[in-house]
């Protein structure tokens, strides 16, 4: 298995997210977290204000995915992003 196709095996599929919304308060807001690179490790909330759908490739230099800048190869793979 590829390192994109490994990576992209752990996410979370559309389905299982909507599955999983379902379950939360309809009316609050949705935030995602992240790391803010501090001294202190300290966890953000950045809120999400649109989704789309983006094309991602692997990145061995930071070995995680990226967003596509070269054209579309077979390790290219599309999917749903937060913003």
């Amino acid at each position: 298995m590829s390192k994109i196709d490994k990576r992209i095996s752990y996410g979370m599929t559309v389905q299982q997210l909507i599955e999983q919304l379902k379950n939360c308060n309809q009316d609050a807001v949705v935030a995602f977290q992240y790391p803010s690179g501090d001294y202190w490790h300290t966890q953000l909330a950045g809120v999400v204000r649109s989704i789309g759908v983006q094309t991602v490739q692997w990145s061995d230099y930071h070995d995680e995915l990226k967003l596509q800048e070269d054209e579309e190869d077979e390790n290219s793979r599309e999917v749903v992003l937060i913003f």
